[in-house]
C-alpha cells in the first residue's frame, strides 16, 4: 500500500492515533478477516502497528468499531466496484454532531486476481488526513 500523510505535526499525531501505517510508497501489510456470528473482525497488520477493526450490518449500512469510535458508511455497488462513505461517527454508542465527524471516502474494484483499495480520511477543521490505497492479493 502507499500511505501518505498530509503535513503536519497534528495530523502526523492523529494519523498514529488512528492506528493508521506510517507513510511510505510501498507499505507491505497483511489483512486477517475472521467471521464471528453476524460480525466480522478485520485485522490489518503493518510492519510499525496494527489496526483492528469489527464490522458489522447494521440497518442496512455497515458499521465499523474501532475502540471505542463507530463510523457508519454507505455502501454503493456498481460495475465499477464498491464505495463506502461515512455518514455518522458515534463514541461509546452516541452520535457526534456532524461537525465532529472524521470523513472516510473508500472504493475498491477487482483487479489483478484480488482487488485495487483507496481511502481516505478528512477531520473536520483539519481537512484530508492521509490516503492509503493499492492492490490487496488474496493468500492462496
Amino acid at each position: 500500500m502507499e500511505v501518505t500523510y498530509e503535513p503536519g505535526l497534528f495530523r502526523t499525531m492523529l494519523s498514529a492515533m488512528l492506528c493508521l501505517p506510517a507513510p511510505c510508497a510501498r507499505a507491505p501489510g497483511k489483512l486477517v478477516v475472521t467471521v464471528s456470528r453476524e460480525r466480522e473482525v478485520w485485522e490489518r497488520i503493518f510492519p510499525d502497528r496494527s489496526l483492528r477493526t469489527v464490522q458489522w450490518i447494521d440497518g442496512g449500512r455497515l458499521v465499523e468499531a474501532v475502540g471505542p469510535l463507530q463510523f457508519v458508511f454507505d455502501v454503493a455497488a456498481d460495475e465499477r466496484g464498491l464505495r463506502f462513505a461515512s455518514i455518522a461517527c458515534r463514541l461509546f454508542g452516541r452520535r457526534l454532531p456532524r461537525g465532529l465527524v472524521p470523513r472516510i471516502h473508500a472504493a475498491t474494484r477487482a483487479g489483478g486476481g484480488g482487488w485495487d483499495l483507496l481511502v481516505s480520511i478528512d477531520v473536520p477543521l483539519l481537512g484530508r488526513l492521509a490516503t492509503y490505497g493499492g492492490p490487496v492479493t488474496p493468500l492462496p
